[in-house]
């Protein structure tokens, strides 16, 4: 499990890609992959290509080359990884600023909050009940399992310090609209929709959606202010889930869903398993299980609390994003922004294959790196050769 540290005191203010050599390639941002292992004193673990290790973590490059993993989660990149005609592998500097130095600096992170209230929406109602669940003889609605789920879970929120609110408090129909307006009626709120997923019947494990950041084309959000919030959090809920629930990770996942476009706070949609798999869903109607899933959630929510609390740096810090990002750029014409976007259903959501990996926790915090040049680090960096057997 990876652990989020608590926010520190009297840091350096400087992020990890301001003064490091920016290289375009069809319009995106990249830099040199060196520096950012360099910047985190990565260094190559001997006879393992594509992996390294510091004194906190381990990080391993995914040979299908859209993901990082570190401490055993695996984090989609929003950009491929590129190959510049010197043969340096380089990633996109909106994967560093966005998903990469929220888990390796949570203390950087730059947006904070006291975490005071959260608002839990179980997906349908009404006429809207998702899917029908075949168990032990008897048919249940999603909409009822879920609400169900929702509730005990509030309890033990509420039981926590909390103030909660459901979205509902029994099988009727709530508007979209509805849902988000109840999640930003107050300040210091965090947004958590629940839902089951389906698939193919071997299909199984947890998932956690969190929305995906702006590209530089397209002007931010209100609600992508939050995106190093928001990987912190989607970090912790998957986390959690699946080091107590010991299911398949399904990873913590990036999207524009209609939901969480329109929330003005931290917000992930938890998809807590597949009930289309048999032994997945005989998990999800066994009452202990569930206590596991709403404890890991409540354990989550609290690691996720203590990682985003107010600290000094905030506010110089959440100055240099834009800058970091894209700081040539011209102010986005106020046209192109994406408000109406299509409704997506939840059952209509990519999925993405789990893996078989079971994470195990680890108890060891992560440290912040203090800024200071690379220095001279081990020098077996993946070959060219390496690079073009995966596609770069």
């Amino acid at each position: 499990m990876l652990l989020l540290a608590a926010p520190c005191q009297g840091q350096p203010i400087s992020g990890p890609v301001l003064s490091w050599e920016e290289k375009i390639v069809d319009g995106i941002a990249y830099v040199n992959f060196v520096d950012l292992r360099g910047f985190y004193k990565f260094v190559l673990v001997p006879d393992a290509p594509f992996t390294y290790t510091n004194a906190a973590m381990s990080m391993a490059l995914d040979t299908d080359n859209q993901a990082i993993i570190i401490n055993g989660q695996r984090i989609p990149l929003l950009e491929r990884l590129r190959q510049d005609v010197d043969g340096n592998l380089l990633i996109s500097k909106i994967d560093c600023v966005k998903q990469l130095d929220p888990i390796l600096r949570p203390a950087y992170i730059a947006k904070r909050m006291t975490l005071r209230r959260i608002v839990i929406d179980p997906f349908y109602g009404g006429n809207e009940i998702g899917s029908r669940l075949s168990f032990a003889g008897a048919r249940v609605k999603e909409s009822t399992y879920l609400f169900s789920f929702a509730k005990s879970l509030a309890g033990q929120l509420k039981a926590a310090g909390y103030e909660v609110t459901l979205t509902r408090d029994a099988d009727y129909f709530v508007s979209r609209q509805s849902r988000v307006d109840l999640s930003n009626a107050a300040g210091d709120t965090l947004y958590l929709g629940l839902r089951l997923n389906q698939g193919l019947p071997e299909k199984n494990g947890v998932e956690s959606y969190i929305l995906a950041p702006a590209r530089s084309a397209q002007p931010e959000l209100d609600a992508q202010s939050w995106d190093e919030v928001n990987m912190a959090l989607g970090l912790a809920m998957q986390s959690h889930l699946v080091s107590a629930t010991k299911a398949c990770d399904g990873g913590v996942r990036r999207l524009r869903y209609s939901y969480l476009n329109s929330i003005k706070g931290p917000a992930a949609l938890l998809s807590l398993g597949y009930s289309s798999n048999e032994q997945e869903l005989i998990n999800l109607m066994h009452a202990p299980y569930q206590k596991v899933m709403q404890r890991a959630i409540c354990s989550a929510a609290a690691a996720f609390a203590n990682s985003v609390a107010p600290s000094p740096e905030s506010d110089a810090r959440a100055g240099q994003l834009k800058e970091m990002l894209n700081p040539k750029a011209s102010k986005p014409e106020p046209e192109a922004a994406v408000v109406d976007e299509q409704i997506v259903d939840p059952r209509a959501m990519p999925a993405q294959e789990p893996s078989d990996e079971v994470l195990v926790p680890q108890d060891i915090p992560t440290q912040d790196v203090p800024v200071e040049e690379a220095g001279e680090l081990m020098a077996e960096e993946p070959t060219a050769e390496q690079l073009k057997a995966l596609g770069l």
